[in-house]
């Protein structure tokens, strides 16, 4: 039961205003009932059922900072953590796999001023740029955190040397590496979900970030060249 009521309840939230059910079966601040207006941001985070390797205070942890009071719902309907931003009778569904994401859609989605501060403060920062300069590591380099054992990570990893081929630059993580899983540690714990899926690629110059594989090399060649001109 528990599970048809999270399932409506997105439904309810992705059909934007379709129709209100009863107040228990609607996340709140959805429905009209909701005493907040309909301009007002709202984060819900849907989260698998049983995972092992979800970090729920990161999430938390980006609610408090912002001030932004947020639900959490778990769900088989998602299968890796995500948030649900509403604002103006408009949703969007974004993945929750590091802070990172999370302000950007937050930003990008909704404008909320805090969230657009702190992501662009965040860019001003010297953090990531200190950290990996002691690796002789450039931010301008995109990040692609992978597995040996991952069969999506090796479809990605011709298009990498691909690319590399082509003058951008990559720096390669892989899980087992001892010595560049302290580097992603160090450097990079606010951009990369490290306890996630693979593969991940990530640019500490711009903090975008992107779970999965790519649908072709072009997209992959996109996303590199937004991280060499930032």
């Amino acid at each position: 039961m528990r599970k048809i009521v999270l399932l409506l309840g997105i439904v309810a939230f992705l059909a934007l205003l379709a129709g209100c059910m009863e107040q228990k079966e609607c996340p709140p601040c959805v429905c009209d009932k909701c005493n907040i207006s309909s301009t007002d941001v709202g984060i819900i985070y849907l989260v698998p059922e049983n995972c092992q390797d979800c970090n729920l205070a990161i999430l938390q942890d980006i609610s408090y900072e912002l001030g932004i009071e947020h639900k959490l719902y778990f769900t088989d309907s998602v299968s890796r953590q995500s948030v649900l931003i509403t604002k103006d009778n408009k949703a969007t569904l974004a993945a929750a796999s590091s802070r990172g994401n999370v302000l950007k859609a937050l930003c990008d989605f909704s404008g909320y001023e805090m969230a657009c501060d702190i992501l662009n403060n965040s860019n001003k920062s010297s953090r990531e740029t200190d950290c990996l300069e002691n690796y002789n590591i450039s931010t301008n380099s995109v990040v692609f955190f992978h597995a040996d054992w991952c069969p999506h990570c090796k479809k990605m990893m011709p298009w990498v040397r691909q690319l590399e081929n082509e003058s951008y630059s990559f720096l390669w993580i892989e899980v087992s590496d001892s010595d560049k899983m302290d580097i992603a540690q160090k450097c990079l714990s606010d951009i990369l979900d490290l306890r996630g899926g693979v593969p991940q690629f990530a640019c500490p110059a711009n903090r975008e970030h992107h779970l999965g594989e790519f649908r072709t090399v072009d997209d992959m060649k996109n996303f590199a060249t937004r991280c060499m001109s930032s």
